[in-house]
């Protein structure tokens, strides 16, 4: 691992680096072992190319104000667990942005 990896890992402050980024792009990611994963490695974007990570805090979903009460959200948590351990695994966040990665294609 490069010293630059050590910077983030572990880490949930903003890192950068002085470098000009002319040819920049976003990807979001998950956290995870202490490494960053990509849905899909980058296009044109060579090994050991700086980055600068943030670290997001999920915000949870107001169920109520999207007319969904505790007995209906308690149901549909139930009908969907047979589901969890499979949508949970690493694997499936492939899927996570689907939508972008098929506009890429």
């Amino acid at each position: 691992m490069s010293d630059q990896h050590d910077q983030f890992a572990g880490n949930s402050a903003v890192a950068s680096f002085p470098h000009s980024h002319h040819n920049s792009c976003r990807r979001e990611g998950v956290y995870r072992n202490g490494k960053i994963e990509l849905p899909e490695a980058p296009r044109g974007v060579r090994e050991g190319t700086p980055v600068i990570v943030t670290f997001l805090t999920p915000s949870p979903i107001d169920l109520c104000a999207r007319g969904v009460d505790e007995a209906q959200a308690a149901g549909l948590r139930a009908r969907l667990a047979t589901f969890a351990e499979d949508w949970d695994s690493p694997e499936m966040s492939i899927y996570d942005h689907y939508d972008a990665a098929r506009a890429n294609l």
